[in-house]
């Protein structure tokens, strides 16, 4: 059985000032380089904190400042 996938629409904005970043903690699956994309494009450069054995350190995420943390 596979799971339906679905868009959201935002419904409002994050109050950010121009240049402020955002911390996205990442493990798997498509939504924090999404996350990450949008921000950047928006002109806010993400931190990404990827879980080790969840987040794929190869993915686009890698391109971003990146950390890794155990859990």
């Amino acid at each position: 059985m596979s799971t339906p996938k679905t868009k959201v629409e935002p419904t409002r904005r994050l109050p950010l000032r121009a240049g402020e970043r955002v911390g996205i903690v990442a493990g798997s699956g498509l939504l924090p380089i999404e996350l990450a994309r949008s921000l950047s494009g928006a002109g806010h450069e993400p931190v990404i904190v990827m879980v080790r054995g969840e987040a794929d350190e190869h993915s686009a995420l890698a391109g971003y400042e990146h950390h890794f943390m155990s859990m």
